[in-house]
């Protein structure tokens, strides 16, 4: 039987699945924190990618288990074994984000299970890695890009007669270059709203206050 590079979480052992289902579960003052319930979409996704690739290198070699725990199945061995061929096909950065990614699977899948040592093979690897492409090559003085986003607000109020879009827009983009370059936030929560529609902070704040 042939299986794909990356198992699909559909496709993990039932035992799998249903573990990553409660870390993400909602928590109430009953139940125990569930470590993996404030990821975000994106970040799971990262983490069911390198996992899934974990498993199907099992799968591949007759190691799957499924009645095993996947703490049980992370074993130094087959780790090395599993990194090595990582290795083989991709960049050595990805090959570090791909064990991070079973890493960080484990710890919310296993937390009781020490695992210590393969977050200091992730730390290992990652110090290992090279870049596949020289970024440093590609980047902008941030002084010009500084001085760009000036520019631009500037003509935004030089010229608003161009027309109202045209200006605002300009005057916006340049805003968010100059605050980009003075203040590097992730941009994901550079243009996310700041709170989702219909919701917002209450008059109780977070000190547990009531609405009368």
């Amino acid at each position: 039987m042939s299986y794909p590079l990356c198992l699909k979480p559909a496709d993990w052992p039932v035992i799998d699945q249903q573990r990553w289902r409660d870390a993400r579960l909602m928590t109430n003052f009953l139940s125990g924190p569930r470590p993996a319930r404030k990821w975000s979409p994106k970040r799971c996704r990262i983490v069911e990618q390198g996992y899934g690739q974990w498993l199907s290198f099992q799968a591949r070699n007759g190691q799957l288990d499924p009645a095993q725990s996947p703490e049980a199945r992370a074993t130094p061995e087959r780790i090395e074994a599993f990194v090595t061929q990582l290795r083989q096909r991709v960049a050595s950065e990805s090959a570090a984000m791909m064990l991070q990614g079973v890493q960080r699977m484990l710890a919310v899948i296993a937390p009781a299970h020490d695992l210590s040592w393969l977050s200091v093979a992730v730390s290992n690897l990652k110090r290992l890695a090279k870049p596949s492409r020289d970024r440093l090559a590609h980047m902008v003085d941030p002084r010009q890009l500084y001085h760009l986003g000036l520019d631009l607000m500037k003509e935004a109020t030089r010229n608003p007669d161009q027309g109202g879009y045209h200006a605002s827009t300009m005057g916006r983009d340049g805003l968010m270059i100059a605050s980009l370059v003075c203040c590097p936030v992730r941009i994901g929560n550079f243009t996310q709203e700041p709170y989702p529609s219909g919701s917002g902070p209450t008059m109780g704040g977070d000190k547990g206050g009531c609405l009368g």
